[in-house]
This record gives structure tokens, C-alpha cells and sequence, in this order.
């Protein structure tokens, strides 16, 4: 679907032409692979209600980073202020832990407002050596925030909200941001 919202979105078709198939779901899949997308909108419906975890929203809807990564993701990792383009060095281990799920360094650019949400964001970890406090339950605290900002559970299809929704949706945000194609992959 992403693909073709991008080809539609970059008129070079009229049309989606994967909007009319629905995704094929095989029993047993991890429930990651189920997970709904986000619209900007929606994220920013999830941040606007919760101000304390916008910054976690943003980021992690515009960069692709997975729930463990946030949890794991320190001060030290951002490269935010007098850099070309703010972005994220992520290692791949730390102090013999593996940071990132294939095992290599990732370094993530970031969009320029999402580097000053962090700049604010920052004020209020003072003393912090990691960026955001996440709880285990991911999935339930976006789920609960959802409910009351009145962001939908489950989209058309019956794919159901998780923290992985924010890392389904990026593509598509970051295009609609207008960031070039090459850019995002």
C-alpha cells in the first residue's frame, strides 16, 4: 500500500492500484505484522493529547525506531545541534547489548522539527542518561493514549494499534512531509 500511495502521491498514477487488495494475514505471524498505519494527523492527535510523550510520538513515527530502540536510545545518540542535518548515531551494541535488531550501527536523520522537539523535550530529563521512559506494555500505553485522544483501535482492515504502528506508518509520513523518496529508504 505504501508503494502506491507514494505513486499516487507523486502523480505518477492517478490512482492507487493496490488501495482495492487486502493484506493477507497467515495465523501464527508475530503481532507486529498486523499492526494498523498511523496518518500524521493521527500521530499528532496522539501528541496534542499526551504533551509528556509527544516527543516519543514524533520520533518514533518519523524515523522508524522500534520500541526497544526508543527505550534504549540515550542523549549521547543525537547529534542535534550544529550538525548539517540533525540525525541519530545509533550503535549497534552498548556495553555488550545489542541496540539495534540487525546488529549495525544506524545512523537516522531526523527532520529539523522533530530535532527541536527533542532540544524541548530534553528540558525535562534533566539528569537522564536515556531519552524517553518507556514502559514494557508499549502496546497498551499507545492503545490507552489512542482511546482518549480518539484515535481509532483497529483501522478498516481490522489491523489493530500497537507501538509498531508508529514504524508501519513512516514511509508514508516522511513522503506526505514531502522528504524525497530516496531520502526515506
Amino acid at each position: 500500500h505504501a508503494f502506491g500511495e507514494w505513486l499516487e502521491l507523486d502523480r505518477r498514477v492517478e490512482r492507487n492500484p493496490f488501495a482495492r487488495f487486502r493484506p493477507i494475514f497467515v495465523q501464527g505471524r508475530d503481532e507486529t505484522q498486523h499492526s494498523r498505519a498511523l496518518t500524521m494527523e493521527e500521530v499528532e492527535r496522539l501528541a496534542d493529547a499526551f504533551p509528556a510523550r509527544a516527543c516519543l510520538y514524533y520520533v518514533a513515527a518519523t524515523t522508524g525506531l522500534r520500541a526497544n530502540e526508543c527505550r534504549s536510545l540515550r542523549w549521547s545518540d543525537l547529534r542535534i545541534q550544529g550538525e548539517d542535518v540533525p540525525h541519530i548515531q545509533m550503535p549497534a551494541y552498548r556495553d555488550g547489548v545489542q541496540q539495534t535488531k540487525n546488529g549495525k550501527d544506524a545512523l537516522i536523520p531526523l527532520q529539523s522539527w522533530v530535532a527541536d522537539e527533542l532540544l524541548r523535550h530534553r528540558a525535562t530529563r534533566m539528569g537522564e542518561v536515556t531519552v524517553f521512559d518507556l514502559p514494557q506494555d508499549t502496546a497498551r500505553m499507545i492503545r490507552t493514549d489512542a482511546a482518549y485522544a480518539g484515535v481509532d483501535e483497529f483501522d478498516q482492515e481490522g489491523r489493530k494499534l500497537t507501538f509498531h504502528s508508529l514504524r508501519s506508518s513512516t514511509a508514508t509520513i516522511l513522503l506526505r512531509l514531502g522528504v524525497p523518496l530516496d531520502m526515506v529508504q
